[in-house]
Formats: C-alpha cells, structure tokens, sequence
C-alpha cells in the first residue's frame, strides 16, 4: 500500500548553497515596503505611524495640521496621547481638507475628557471605514467645542502606506 507516510522527501538537497538559492524575503531600499525575488507584486507591512503632531491644542479654533509621510494609505487608528492640562469640553474632528472640509476621518462629536493624565492615551472613533484608501497628506484636526482650559495633546495617525 502507497502512502505518503513511506515516502521519502529529502529535507537538504546536496549541493544547497544558502546564500544564492534561498527565496528570501528582505527589505527594499526604501525601507518600508517589503519585496519577495523573481516577484512582481509588493508585500506591503502591518500599520505604522503615517504622521503625528505633538502639541495639539485643545482649546484653540481653526485647523491644526497633522502631516503624513504617505499620500496613498490605508488608516488604521488615530490615537491622542501626552495630554498637558485637563480636558473638560472639548469635542471636534480630524479631515481630509482645512475648514471642517474634505471626509471627516474623526467625526465632530469626538470627546476627548478621557485623556486624564499625562500618560493616558485615547483611540479615537474613526468616522470612515478603515478599509477605504486615503489621499490626504495633510489632515486638518478642528474642534468644534473648545477646552475651557489650556490642554495640549499629541495626535498620532497610523496606518499602512500604499505608496510605492
């Protein structure tokens, strides 16, 4: 009787030479993209951070840019962290385009009171679904309530980059 059980499959040819012949996996030179050789297709990693900003106000109106390092991306989270002050009122959103314009990628209605100490973070809700492609390389973050008290924050927006 035939089995594959009694078959014998040699583990090492002769004559391997590790160095030419292994089908490995490395790093491009761009340092964020991952290629496998003799393949067309690009294998890109797991989220990293696209951007972030540190010092966000809380109590300031208008836009406040986060820029990317990527213009083609997939958004994974967007997380708030290292605030300095205490976050009472403040609520507002993350866009694609200045003045509240563009896709809100964090809706209006974001409160940020969880943020109670220096090293609390918060994940914000994303307003979009995170399997969608993202152009901006600037994103705009404008509350719509102020803080009544000065607070600062750092936003950190992460993702996968699709840029080649």
């Amino acid at each position: 009787m035939d089995s594959w059980a009694n078959q014998t499959v040699p583990m090492v040819q002769d004559n391997y030479d590790a160095t030419t012949q292994r089908a490995d996996i490395h790093r491009a030179n761009s340092g964020n993209t991952l290629v496998s050789p003799g393949t067309t297709g690009t294998i890109y990693p797991g989220p990293r951070v696209l951007g972030f900003t540190q010092g966000i106000s809380l109590s300031t109106a208008g836009d406040q840019s986060i820029l990317l390092g990527s213009a083609n991306y997939i958004l994974d989270r967007i997380i708030m962290t290292w605030v300095s002050g205490t976050p009472i009122l403040a609520a507002g959103g993350i866009y694609t385009a200045a003045s509240k314009g563009g896709t809100a990628l964090v809706p209006a209605t974001q409160l940020y009171t969880a943020l109670t100490a220096l090293t609390s973070s918060l994940p914000l809700t994303l307003a979009v679904p995170n399997n969608l492609h993202q152009t901006a390389s600037t994103l705009f973050f404008n509350l719509t309530t102020l803080n009544i008290l000065s607070a600062i924050v750092d936003v950190y927006v992460i993702g996968i980059s699709l840029d080649s």
